[in-house]
């Protein structure tokens, strides 16, 4: 296989690497470097100040911190809503459920016969009993049989049946499918408890806060440890189990004509693999284990750093002696011709050499460690979503870039605070010190009372030796200014700090419940937008994916009854969110009228037990009486909001 891993290091490092460092990676440097907050290398008091001097006040942390805990409590706070698998409308179910449905109508034509036969077998044994003649069972049904008796459903009959079993019939396969559907919710939930996925999905928020485009991988098979059950007894077994998991913005590459981790001729995904790692690879069937081998044996005597050109040295550190040491193992997926394959006909059986596929592929160095042929058209398991989209392009805006002109001008304005403040607190002193005697000032003695600025008076000038000078004192046009930059930075990022629960600086005329309510359902639809596009691009067909090998690989037929689901990703949170704030704008809108009589208290107890239910406690009495209604309408209306939409308010 030289010539194809060759072929693929060329397109990996001529292509996917040079292109991405050229274009994209400094700016992952920027982003990383203007998220964090403090100040490096500071050590000593006069460091510090030195570094505060250039670095000044920056806004962009703030903002990122406030958006990626605005997205960490939404996920948190609804972990049950994160995603919800729903069968179609017209489930498709597996043969067994169809031959449950089958044998239902069945079991119906059986009885509409019996019943026949039983009525028929009862009107001749009554006529010969009339005369005095007594038949069995089996002799009447043959002499009714003989007179042309129905005993049997026609093909009319047969089909009205069936159709007036349909209707059933299609209601127990949708309960079937809905049955699945939740314990196919379960077991999902349950694998992504077992690999901390949710961790996973935490980081790549936090990328996506920050970097210009974030990628999560699905149906990412971990190796766990998992507590079993064999003969009475609990026993460790290790088993691959689907995930979640983060790619890092530095570790995932593609190719120039891509603008999703779908379309263009390829992506990569660097892994940094242990000698472990690698040799828990050659234990699964579809890897190479020759190809593993000849790895681990090679660079055990050359460099493990083969993209970068090395010459051998006698000090190289074998893995034998550092086993920590890690090699990057790439994982990629190319658009191939079936023709550049055509060697390879005994790996892929039944190759089509003037087709076009997708090769995916796990590439050290120039050993393929394993290789599988999908169709051109096959989904890669990676998703990718950007804080802001540019069309044609695979990296978006980030929110720092977004912020970088505000976040500038806050820095230069906060310097330029300190300066003023310092110039502007005592008067500066001119010192013209050819006019003064040296012999009357002690070594090294320092004029006060603030910085001195020597001079050299023109000659003829009636200047004085020292001479004061007050600067004015912008400090208040200036914080001014800051508060501006403080308001365009929320207008840029659509985070205002209202939304997050600081209300402070606002009228108090707008610091009313509903007021409150409707300035941060309206703040907040920018972040909810990108939340639909997180949920609808990335978590929902990430979670389909794991869906999928379950079907195809999981051993357990209660959770295959329905191939195709739909997944609902964190929109069903944002959905769950705006009918809860609905709610409260019609119970804060609907107070008044509870006491006074207008509104039927029975209108309010119905909107307090929706409300209860859309926030989880389905299973309480919520009903109270009219005084106890009015009482607690009055509260909630006189109390102030100062949290987030969904969050407990603190009057």
């Amino acid at each position: 296989m030289t010539e194809l891993a060759n072929y693929l290091k060329s397109i990996l490092v001529d292509d996917m690497i040079a292109h991405k460092n050229s274009t994209v990676t400094d700016r992952l440097e920027w982003c990383k470097i203007v998220s964090k907050r403090g100040l490096t290398g500071c050590t000593q008091p006069e460091q510090f100040e030195k570094e505060l001097g250039k670095a000044g006040l920056t806004v962009i942390p703030r903002k990122v911190d406030d958006l990626y805990s605005w997205l960490i409590d939404m996920m948190i706070n609804a972990f049950d809503d994160l995603f919800r698998i729903e069968p179609t409308a017209r489930p498709d179910l597996s043969e067994a459920t169809k031959e449950k449905a089958a044998k239902a109508i069945l079991a119906t034509v059986k009885t509409i016969a019996e019943q026949r036969a039983n009525a028929a077998i009862q009107q001749v044994m009554g006529e010969y009993a009339q005369i005095g003649v007594k038949v069995t069972p089996e002799q009447a049904l043959s002499l009714a049989d003989n007179r042309g008796a129905k005993l049997r459903p026609d093909e009319k009959e047969l089909r009205e049946v069936v159709l007036s079993m349909k209707g059933v019939a299609r209601e127990y396969e949708t309960q079937e499918a809905i049955k699945g559907a939740k314990e196919l919710s379960l077991l999902i939930k349950d694998f992504l408890q077992e690999t901390k996925s949710l961790n996973e999905l935490k980081d790549f928020l936090h990328d996506y806060c920050i970097y210009p485009f974030a990628v999560l991988e699905g149906n990412f098979l971990r190796s766990i440890n998992k507590r079993v059950w064999k003969k009475n007894k609990l026993v460790r077994e290790r088993k691959l189990i689907p995930s979640l998991a983060r790619i890092s913005p530095y570790d995932f590459f593609w190719t120039r004509d891509s603008t999703d981790t779908q379309d263009g001729m390829g992506i990569a995904v660097r892994k940094a693999m242990r000698r472990f790692d690698i040799q828990e690879l050659s234990r699964r069937d579809d890897f190479d284990k020759e190809a593993i081998k000849d790895l681990l044996a090679d660079k055990e005597v050359s460099a493990r750093e083969w993209l970068v050109v090395q010459e051998k040295t006698e000090d190289i550190s074998f893995w034998s002696r550092r086993p920590n040491e890690t090699i990057d193992v790439f994982r990629m997926f190319i658009v191939i011709s079936g023709e550049y394959l055509k060697d390879y006909k005994k790996k892929f059986k039944n190759l089509d050499t003037e087709k076009q596929y997708q090769l995916e592929v796990y590439l050290a160095d120039k050993y393929i460690l394993g290789m599988w042929l999908h169709d051109a058209d096959y989904v890669r398991p990676f998703w990718k979503e950007v804080y802001e989209p540019v069309p044609s392009e695979f990296c978006g805006n980030s929110l720092p870039e977004n912020l970088a002109v505000v976040n500038a001008a806050a820095r230069r304005g906060f310097i330029h605070l300190l300066r003023n403040m310092g110039k502007s607190t005592n008067p500066s002193v001119f010192v013209n010190r050819e006019m003064i005697d040296y012999d009357s000032l002690e070594e090294q003695e320092v004029i006060l009372p603030d910085n001195q600025y020597d001079f050299i008076a023109s000659i003829g000038s009636t200047g004085k030796p020292v001479d004061m000078l007050n600067f004015p004192n912008y400090t208040n046009q200036i914080l001014t200014f800051m508060e501006y930059l403080d308001t365009r930075a929320d207008i840029e990022s659509g985070i205002p700090k209202y939304a997050l629960g600081q209300a402070s600086g606002l009228p108090s005329a707008l610091r009313s419940t509903a007021s409150l309510t409707l300035m941060i359902d309206s703040a907040m639809k920018t972040i909810k937008s990108r939340v639909y596009r997180v949920g609808i691009g990335v978590i929902a067909p990430a979670i389909q994916d794991i869906v999928d090998w379950v079907m195809d690989n999981w051993n357990e037929d209660f959770v295959k009854v329905d191939a195709e689901v739909y997944v609902r990703g964190l929109e069903g949170i944002v959905t769950k969110s705006l009918v809860i704030g609905k709610i409260q704008e019609l119970l804060q809108y609907l107070a008044p009228f509870v006491q006074s009589g207008t509104v039927d208290p029975a209108v309010i107890s119905s909107l307090v037990n929706r409300f209860m239910l859309e926030a989880g406690m389905d299973d309480m009495d919520f009903h109270k009486s009219q005084l106890e209604i009015g009482s607690a309408m009055g509260q909630l209306q006189s109390t102030p909001v100062t949290a987030s939409q969904g969050q407990q308010a603190n009057g």
